[in-house]
């Protein structure tokens, strides 16, 4: 598998295969480079799903902290 660091890169290859009759090494060529940015997707969707979750536990925490402070000042007011 080659990869490419740009995917004009991997086009101008696939039309260079394609010129000299290889259609199936151009699209590998195709293939590889879009498999190659599904696994960059899917880790970054995976970071990113990791970040929101710690996030949402930390504004649930937050959220009852605060809830907390409301308990212990209504209990105050009605002392």
């Amino acid at each position: 598998m080659v990869t490419f660091a740009k995917p004009k890169n991997a086009l101008k290859r696939a039309e260079e295969l394609v010129n000299v009759g290889q259609k199936h090494a151009a699209l590998q060529a195709l293939h590889d480079l879009i498999t190659s940015k599904e696994e960059v997707i899917k880790h970054s969707t995976q970071l990113s799903t990791e970040i929101a979750e710690k996030a949402i536990t930390q504004v649930q925490a937050l959220e009852d902290v605060l809830d907390m402070e409301d308990l212990e000042a209504d209990k105050r007011l009605r002392i």
